[in-house]
């Protein structure tokens, strides 16, 4: 019978811990709930034949007595089922409502990122700036095309990352090269100021 108990709460413990570990993960979201769910129904007859394994039954001369017994009427059992299904019917829906409110959330999100991208967009454009960015790469970068280049959208594509070098100053490249090596082995962020040679022969500050 302890046994029972114990086997019904690893089981549980490990439903939820593999709907939870695969919660955040696009790829593996639905294998996760569907591993969860039959880990946790499995818990169910398992606690009960586990359960039924440790009771025992004597035989008995003396009559039962039955005066006390509780019968359940069809009607009762239909009463029963009925209230299973609206709950059930009220579980499915719940979860319904709950992924529709999920996916207006990233509609929301998605809309807010394009809103804020065309508003850098056009800041750079009144500005004459431009901005980019990358993953640490020993080869490539990522970048927004500059103001002259780009639509009313912020554009990306892909730069060799010699051409970020070239606007370093050349006093300056041998410590961004060493922080974009650091930054690509323990990926880690960094926070760096170094100087800008600009076609004109001026030196900028970065931001």
């Amino acid at each position: 019978m302890v046994l029972s108990v114990v086997l019904a709460v690893l089981i549980s413990l490990a439903a939820l811990w593999i709907t939870f570990h695969f919660r955040d993960e696009k790829a593996g979201n639905a294998w996760g709930k569907t591993a969860g769910a039959i880990v946790m129904g499995a818990a169910i007859p398992v606690m009960h034949y586990t359960g039924m394994a440790a009771a025992s039954f004597t035989a008995s001369d003396t009559p039962v007595d039955l005066s006390h017994a509780v019968s359940v009427s069809e009607l009762g059992i239909l009463g029963i089922a009925l209230v299973t299904l609206i709950l059930l019917g009220l579980a499915l829906l719940t979860s319904r409502l709950d992924r529709n409110f999920a996916l207006r959330t990233v509609e929301l999100q998605e809309e807010k990122l394009k809103q804020s991208a065309a508003y850098l967009s056009e800041a750079q454009r009144l500005s004459h700036t431009g901005s980019f960015g990358w993953r640490p790469s020993p080869t490539r970068s990522s970048g927004q095309k500059k103001p002259s280049e780009s639509s009313s959208t912020t554009k990306r594509r892909k730069r060799p990352l010699s051409l970020f070098f070239q606007r370093i100053h050349p006093e300056d490249v041998t410590l961004v090269k060493q922080l974009i090596e650091r930054a690509s082995q323990d990926g880690k962020d960094f926070d760096l100021k170094y100087r800008l040679l600009l076609p004109d022969g001026s030196v900028k500050m970065s931001m």
